[in-house]
């Protein structure tokens, strides 16, 4: 710190104490370095001093662990960074100043001598001791290990330990209270069944039904399978042979009474026929006679044989019963076209080709046909409005981005477009100005197209229309006209960034040197390549379904000269064609007929003010939408084609 020594009175002595000593004279002081401390002086009348250390270098220090020891007992650490790890249940950390170890509270665990164990301890080890000579009086406990033994019908045998093994599905435990528990797995029968038929047999653990046949299995409380035939279908039939004729029907097969013979059903809707004679309670000596087309017999007992399906027996009241079993019609049915024919059991019908099936009531195949235009039409990459409309391309028409013109159109089919397109008329603007020697003068100008599709709402909001999708396109022109150190060489270049079939970022670039002039002159007889009709190709990535729609048209402009204020007369100027109709401002019965009326929808566009660049998210109330004379409309394309 500097060192200001006091003035010295008119005896011109200086007094400087330091420590216990006392220094007056009227010489020098001089304060000499020691102990890392230098000193020297600024300006001529202040004492400095510097303090230097010498570098913290590694001191080791050496620690040991005296007793409860784990791992290493001694070691040798650097003191300028000692690490401590906590081990077992003992935690470690840092808190004010010192170093914080905590163990956990041991408490006192007492094992208690009972039921003749005794404990204690040998040093760190706890000892139990069991008396040879106890015995309870309410338990049998041996004194000394006898030879038990276990026996079955097999034999006996002597053991101390008895050992349980695992075996025939029998799995062996304990539980609490020493006892044992057995614990038998779940087989299969040894006896392993088996299915047969005429085709064969095999074996089976589970025994699978297969529906076919128009039967279908099932099963019912108790273990019970069922079988329930299904009734044959339109097309199908019953074949009932009897004698040497067959019967196929696709309705119902009439059972005749007649020959002593009444036939029924079981019950009403009944799936069992029954039969009954009134023949003789007693056979008599006469012979009974039984006859069919080929031939008759005599008969004491007349015996049914199951035969083509038809089972027989009898019931109570000496009733014979018969049964039909239901099978699939011999005769196949066949589909065939121009491509060929096939068989089928069950006929699928395929949607497709905008066609549907579906069944309904009485068997009956419906088909219904997606109607043209519905969300079921195919999709079309090409839409154009007006369709076939008169193309009046005299008449075109330019706006600003305050005002957008909305016009209404109906799409009839989905459309998936990559970009829309209009005719429009384009032009540039020419100027001539003086100019010195080794000066650029530049326009830069950027126009944004913008397209809106809005949906017309419906019930209540059908005078409002609200924005669904927007795109735009920006294209830029720059001119430079530069003068280079004489007056009349110069050079006029004109660059271009366009859209043109959704690609929205092609150059182009055009220049000409004028005739040597001090007046520079900016033509636009080199730009026959963007002037007159052309197509203004506006990205339009989008799938639209059928719909009422509305189409928004906006466009804004942003220029920047540099140099001469007259480069702003070579401005690029963009026109819209549109198709005029009758030149009338029509408005409803009872108002007044102004150029203002209200447009009427679906008959040319109007004008809606705005001042919002490119697009509304709000609700435009048609109200306000205003008419234009010759209720002008401007055609389009929605196009995905190169």
């Amino acid at each position: 710190m500097p060192y200001y020594a006091p003035a010295g009175g008119a005896d011109g002595f200086n007094n400087v104490a330091a420590g216990t000593q006392t220094a007056n004279t009227t010489g020098t002081v001089v304060f000499s370095n020691s102990n890392n401390v230098s000193f020297g002086m600024s300006n001529n009348s202040l004492v400095t001093a510097s303090a230097s250390y010498p570098s913290q270098t590694n001191q080791n220090n050496s620690l040991f662990a005296l007793g409860n020891t784990t791992q290493n007992s001694s070691t040798v650490l650097n003191a300028s960074a000692l690490s401590f790890n906590a081990l077992g249940a003992a935690t470690m950390g840092y808190s004010n100043g010192s170093i914080q170890m905590s163990v956990p509270v041991q408490t006192q665990f007492v094992l208690s001598n009972s039921n003749g164990v005794s404990f204690g301890t040998n040093g760190s080890t706890v000892t139990a001791t069991v008396a040879t000579n106890y015995q309870s009086s309410n338990a049998n406990y041996l004194t000394s290990q006898s030879n038990q033994a276990a026996s079955n019908s097999a034999g006996s045998f002597t053991f101390q330990t008895l050992n349980f093994s695992n075996a025939n599905n029998v799995t062996f435990g304990t539980s609490a209270g020493g006892i044992i528990t057995a614990s038998v797995a779940a087989t299969v029968a040894s006896n392993t069944p088996a299915v047969s038929n005429s085709a064969g047999s095999f074996t089976f653990s589970t025994l699978n039904f297969s529906n076919a046949n128009n039967v279908t299995f099932g099963t019912s409380a108790g273990g019970i399978v069922t079988a329930s035939v299904a009734a044959p279908g339109a097309g199908g039939g019953i074949g009932i042979a009897a004698g040497t004729r067959t019967a196929t029907t696709a309705g119902s097969l009439l059972f005749d009474t007649g020959n002593g013979i009444t036939f029924g059903l079981n019950a009403v809707g009944g799936s069992i026929m029954t039969a009954s004679h009134n023949g003789l309670t007693q056979q008599s000596t006469q012979p009974v006679n039984a006859s069919a087309s080929n031939g008759s017999f005599n008969f004491s007992t007349l015996a049914f044989s199951n035969a083509n399906n038809v089972t027989f027996g009898t019931s109570a009241g000496s009733i014979i019963t018969a049964s039909v079993a239901a099978t699939v019609a011999s005769n196949t049915p066949a589909v065939s076209n121009s491509a060929g024919s096939f068989t089928f059991s069950t006929l699928n019908f395929s949607n497709a080709n905008n066609v549907t099936f579906g069944t309904s009531a009485g068997g009956i195949v419906t088909a219904s046909v997606a109607a043209p235009g519905g969300g079921g039409a195919a999709t079309l990459s090409y839409f154009r409005y007006p369709n076939n409309a008169p193309f009046n391309a005299s008449s075109s028409q330019s706006f600003g981005i305050s005002t957008m013109a909305i016009q209404p159109f109906q799409l009839p089919f989905n459309v998936s477009a990559s970009y829309m397109r209009q005719p429009v008329s384009v032009g540039f603007g020419s100027t001539t100005f003086a100019s010195g020697a080794n000066t650029t003068h530049s326009l830069r100008q950027t126009n944004t197209y913008y397209a809106i599709i809005y949906s017309q709402g419906v019930g209540a909001s059908a005078s409002s229309i609200q924005s669904v999708y927007s795109s735009s396109l920006s294209d830029v022109m720059q001119i430079d006209a530069r003068v280079g150190a004489a007056s009349n060489n110069q050079t006029v270049s004109h660059f271009f960034t366009f859209g043109a079939t959704g690609n929205s970022s092609i150059g182009f670039t055009t220049g000409y040197s004028p005739a040597a002039s001090s007046i520079v002159r900016v033509s636009t007889t080199h730009l026959t390549a963007f002037t007159g009709a052309r197509f203004l190709d506006i990205p339009f990535a989008t799938l639209l379904a059928p719909g009422n729609y509305w189409l928004g048209i906006q466009v804004s402009s942003a220029t920047a000269v540099s140099g001469t204020a007259a480069m702003n007369q070579g401005t690029q100027k963009v026109s819209y064609y549109n198709i005029t109709q009758v030149s009338a401002n029509i408005n409803e019965m009872g108002a007044n007929t102004t150029a203002g009326s209200n447009m009427w929808q679906g008959f040319g566009h109007g004008n809606w003010t705005t001042n919002t660049s490119g697009r509304t998210t709000a609700s435009i109330n048609l109200a306000q939408v205003s008419t234009v004379a010759n209720q002008p409309i401007f055609p389009f394309e929605f196009r995905r084609q190169a």
